[in-house]
């Protein structure tokens, strides 16, 4: 079972915070970026002040992300060019997101008419069109691109566990480095989960820059977005859906 990060009386159950790096939940209005992983407890991170403008720490809404009291509190995005972009917290890496082995965990809710819904998005900062880490929508199923080197974009799409237009949905995405696979995990209302995996034996490259969620060239999200967390490991089928179990009252799933 995972520990608790200071809000287990708020959700009623453990989420896995081994490895938990990034955190962002406009419920608690609570956002962290972290590398120290021995001791922390989100109790201990301060509120950000206002749900309208800049987050704390290291986090910035931008082009109008706005907050809505649904769900316990949820961000809403347009569509068009707003999104949340994260920061590098002081004296940390800056390369904090870059990881061999990581897991993007997003609960978000969309009405799936357009091409692209983009969650996730960490682009090669030496070429903007290429990503080091993607994670978008695609028509109904789940797109997971990921930068292999010498600028080489490949991508894992999983079409099997179709999402739901205007449902609350579950998706995490993340590189298995010691098994030398990527996963695409979907959990959606009323279903099982699945785990898809494609093996891929080289490693993958980064280089520093800014992480950010809902745009990308690629396109912009539109819908709803609750928790957004980010690992320094790859989760397990079997994690992913306790953190599911963890949450899903507050989705009314």
């Amino acid at each position: 079972m995972g520990s608790s990060f200071g809000i287990i009386s708020q959700t009623g159950n453990n989420i896995q915070t081994k490895g938990l790096i990034l955190y962002n939940d406009p419920a608690y209005h609570k956002c962290f970026i972290t590398e120290s992983l021995n001791s922390f407890n989100l109790a201990v991170y301060p509120k950000w002040q206002n749900a309208s403008g800049s987050l704390t720490p290291t986090g910035s809404l931008i082009n109008g992300v706005q907050w809505t009291s649904s769900y316990g509190g949820v961000w809403d995005f347009d569509g068009t060019d707003d999104h949340i972009q994260f920061g590098i917290p002081n004296n940390s890496s800056s390369a904090i997101f870059n990881k061999q082995d990581f897991t993007i965990e997003f609960w978000f809710n969309t009405p799936l008419d357009q091409t692209y819904n983009v969650l996730w998005s960490y682009p090669d900062g030496a070429y903007p069109d290429y990503y080091v880490q993607h994670l978008r929508t695609q028509g109904a199923g789940v797109f997971f691109g990921f930068n292999e080197g010498l600028d080489t974009n490949e991508s894992l799409n999983n079409s099997t566990n179709l999402l739901q237009a205007n449902k609350w949905m579950h998706v995490a995405a993340g590189s298995d480095r010691q098994n030398s696979k990527v996963f695409i995990y979907t959990h959606n209302t009323g279903s099982i989960s699945t785990y898809f995996t494609e093996t891929t034996a080289a490693d993958i490259e980064y280089v520093n820059a800014t992480a950010s969620v809902g745009n990308h060239q690629f396109g912009d999200f539109k819908g709803f977005i609750g928790p957004v967390r980010f690992y320094n490991r790859a989760l397990s089928q079997e994690e992913l859906d306790q953190n599911h179990q963890a949450e899903i009252g507050r989705f009314k799933l």
